[in-house]
């Protein structure tokens, strides 16, 4: 293949991976690279009179971001996203993570090295179109921009991301599930606010959470909702309603599903509990550790002073903060997955586990 049909067909996948951003985020890229070959959802114009001309009627005066796409670890151009009211950091860094996944998913050949960068911002549209076109630039065609995922030409405001951008992915989703417990949350709401896919984002959150998303959530759920069930004197329907579940026969199912007791009788089983502390399974509990070992490393990270004791010969969390077991009947306890354990938590690996809960009785039962 030469020159002439190695750059057509990256042009038409290029198209594709547009094509498929548009179709999930309702937002028009333009592409564009350094011999001014310009393309969108719906063209490819080679012309490079007719595309800036093009890109001229449809960006005007607005600034762009402009997202270098590096294939083979070589420039081959810009992704280009026109500024707008919702554009902000936290933004940017998803969208690019978006652009690489969707461009990863578009390009048919899984042996291309390809690689999304961090944006520049593009304040005039005519001198980047000199920039683009000028033998400084030119030359990143015709040697490394990074290798190792390091960069070896100096691009302004480019960097390679680390942590991997999976675990990236997937930390991202996790503190939107923490930020929007209440909402109804589904794969496909959550990855359109993430920009990914939903079906890339089912696959990697499994891999590295070790759980479906939707089982991620609704253990979630369930361990808020056994949090108002105790410190609060909320209705069965307005717990369902302040966890996100349209329906509180639908709530009480999946509690009973996940506790093995009816909201009600967990209210009554342990109404003396008076203060909770929740963990909810991050990128850090990897499957060696205990919920003993998560468990000393969170009130550690978190400045929450504890105390131990043997007990039987396991190690037993027996002061929280100013509680304790000191008074008669008191002491704390912990659920795993929303529920009790007999098994020391020393014992029991969090290999697949996704809650650990402790709980502070005045009345042990």
């Amino acid at each position: 293949m030469d020159k002439t049909d190695k750059t057509v067909n990256l042009l038409i996948q290029v198209k594709i991976v547009l094509k498929n951003i548009f179709a999930i985020s309702q937002r028009r890229i333009i592409f564009l690279n350094q011999s001014l070959n310009l393309v969108d959802k719906d063209s490819i114009i080679q012309d490079p009179n007719l595309a800036r001309g093009h890109l001229t009627s449809l960006i005007g005066n607005k600034t762009l971001y402009g997202f270098p796409l590096i294939r083979n670890y070589h420039l081959e151009g810009f992704y280009l996203l026109p500024n707008s009211k919702s554009t902000n950091h936290h933004f940017l860094v998803l969208f690019r993570n978006y652009l690489d996944n969707v461009t990863h998913y578009g390009f048919q050949q899984n042996t291309e090295q390809l690689l999304v960068l961090d944006p520049v911002i593009i304040y005039d549209l005519q001198i980047f179109f000199k920039v683009l076109t000028s033998k400084a630039v030119q030359s990143f065609q015709k040697k490394p921009l990074v290798e190792n995922n390091q960069p070896v030409a100096e691009i302004p405001q480019l960097t390679v991301s680390n942590p991997s951008r999976v675990e990236k992915i997937v930390e991202s989703t996790i503190n939107y599930i923490d930020k929007n417990i209440d909402k109804n949350l589904n794969l496909n709401n959550v990855a359109q606010a993430l920009y990914v896919s939903p079906s890339y984002l089912s696959r990697i959150f499994k891999k590295c959470v070790h759980t479906t998303f939707i089982n991620y959530i609704n253990m979630r759920k369930i361990a808020r909702a056994q949090e108002n069930l105790l410190l609060t004197t909320d209705s069965i329907s307005q717990i369902s309603q302040k966890t996100g579940f349209a329906q509180s026969s639908y709530f009480t199912k999946l509690f009973k599903q996940k506790t093995g007791l009816t909201p009600l009788k967990f209210r009554k089983q342990y109404a003396h509990i008076k203060k909770i502390y929740t963990l909810s399974r991050n990128l850090t509990w990897q499957p060696n550790l205990s919920v003993y070992d998560i468990s000393k490393a969170y009130f550690s990270q978190n400045n929450i002073d504890f105390m131990i004791r043997n007990v039987n010969g396991y190690p037993y969390i027996y002061a929280i903060a100013d509680l304790d077991d000191l008074q008669k009947n008191a002491g704390w306890i912990y659920l795993v997955d929303c529920e009790q354990p007999s098994t020391p938590a020393s014992k029991i690996s969090i290999n697949d586990k996704l809650m650990i809960q402790w709980l502070y009785t005045d009345e042990i039962f």
